[in-house]
């Protein structure tokens, strides 16, 4: 499958003149620019506070240079304006004015330069108020798993217009954890954590969960309005399996397979070529999570089993562990402690995790204890889960905590990630006196 060439067009707006300053615009488009780059293999062009003609100049290069292997990502992050009478909405760059449209984009102007560029894929990712007028209320359906290869060599031949934007007809939130907005954390979070081909449909569901539970917006996704979309879709595919698919033989199908299933063996077979001389047991696990039920799964297994270190006796971690104080990122005036209650049996690790606070004095039930699920204690690194739910609207949603920790001698220090993509976070428990 030839993925084309990929560019992005990166913008992040906040030192305004006439207009508020934005906290973490330009941080989330510099994160955005960064991860498309190293992650993804972009040709990326960064406008930090870029003016009205800064921004239609890059867009006119673009419509001037790209062909039809090509992909561009826009990414916006800045002030937005939603004219009610009009229902038209605009992007408001750095030298726009409160009443005066005159430095304004409408979103027409972005669309007809997206019309008439010749290349194939085209998104829009917008983090701005208003953002919701740029796209249709339909939004794409996502393919069964079963259909998956043959729908994805569908899409990626067709054209597509499509945007991911942070908000309907609203306001959007500008800060949020890690110095990024809410919207911005869960994009990063969830194309940082992507290892296969990745569709915009698949992207827009994991981020928009996120976003929904952390403010109070509503991230949308469908085509853009009027800008010659044809059913095709933004894929986003890993440095690796990039490079795997170019140099993937470009043989036919043979009787009785599809083309997707030749792609497929054409791509796993240039994978393994290119790291079978490795002496890195991570090329092995990477060639295990990308084909999991490849024809080079044993081998891979037994390389990654060769060229791991020995495993080591885990080191004692059994005891009571209790953090300093902590202070919950969405209420400055919630303050506690976590406490770690654990026991080593073998390679794992059996315990609780509870959070006390100064408000469970006042409470009538205290915060109960949660036990731990599939941990394990390797090296002097001890790693487990936390169950926990979340409400959202009447439905309650079963979630985790990824607990990852480092022994220092009665030190663990942790870092814990959660599946609802919010940043990591970190934090230190001590052993307590017995």
């Amino acid at each position: 499958m030839n993925f084309g060439t990929y560019h992005a067009l990166v913008i992040g707006n906040y030192d305004y003149a006439k207009l508020p300053k934005l906290e973490t615009a330009v941080a989330d488009a510099e994160a955005m620019a960064e991860l498309l780059k190293t992650r993804y293999g972009f040709k990326v062009q960064l406008l930090r506070n870029a003016t009205r003609n800064d921004i239609l100049r890059a867009l006119n290069r673009y419509r001037a240079e790209l062909t039809e292997d090509d992909n561009l990502l826009v990414y916006y992050a800045g002030h937005g304006w939603l004219d009610r009478q009009s229902n038209t909405g605009f992007w408001q760059p750095v030298d726009a004015e409160a009443d005066d449209d005159l430095n304004w984009i409408a979103n027409e102007a972005l669309t007809r330069r997206l019309l008439s560029m010749n290349a194939r894929h085209v998104m829009v990712v917008a983090d701005s108020c208003y953002s919701g007028t740029l796209v249709r209320s339909a939004s794409s359906a996502l393919p069964t798993a079963r259909d998956r290869d043959t729908w994805l060599q569908r899409v990626a031949e067709k054209r597509s217009r499509t945007a991911i934007v942070s908000g309907g007809l609203e306001p959007v939130a500008d800060t949020g954890r890690g110095g990024h907005s809410v919207f911005a954390n869960a994009i990063l979070a969830a194309l940082g954590e992507n290892r296969d081909i990745l569709e915009a449909t698949a992207l827009f569901k994991q981020l928009s969960r996120a976003v929904v539970v952390n403010a109070d917006q509503t991230p949308q996704y469908a085509d853009i309005r009027r800008a010659g979309h044809e059913g095709g879709e933004f894929l986003f595919v890993p440095k690796g399996l990039t490079q795997a698919a170019a140099a993937a033989p470009q043989t036919a199908a043979p009787t009785g397979q599809s083309r997707s299933g030749a792609a497929n063996s054409g791509l796993e077979l240039a994978f393994w070529q290119s790291i079978q001389a490795s002496e890195r047991a991570a090329d092995f696990e990477a060639y295990l999570e990308q084909f999991p039920n490849g024809a080079f799964v044993p081998l891979a297994r037994n390389r990654v089993a060769a060229l791991s270190p020995p495993k080591t006796t885990p080191k004692d971690i059994a005891g009571a562990w209790v953090s300093g104080v902590l202070t919950n990122p969405f209420d400055r005036h919630d303050r506690y402690r976590l406490r770690l209650d654990l026991k080593r049996l073998g390679t794992k690790v059996l315990g609780s995790v509870s959070r006390n606070s100064a408000e469970d004095a006042r409470r009538k039930y205290r915060t109960a204890a949660r036990g731990i699920t599939k941990s394990k204690l390797e090296d002097g690194v001890v790693t487990f889960e936390g169950p926990f739910q979340v409400l959202l609207g009447s439905e309650t949603q079963d979630h985790r905590r990824i607990f990852t920790g480092e022994l220092r001698g009665d030190s663990i220090a942790f870092v814990v990630q959660d599946t609802l993509g919010n940043p990591p976070f970190e934090f230190t428990v001590r052993r307590t006196k017995k």
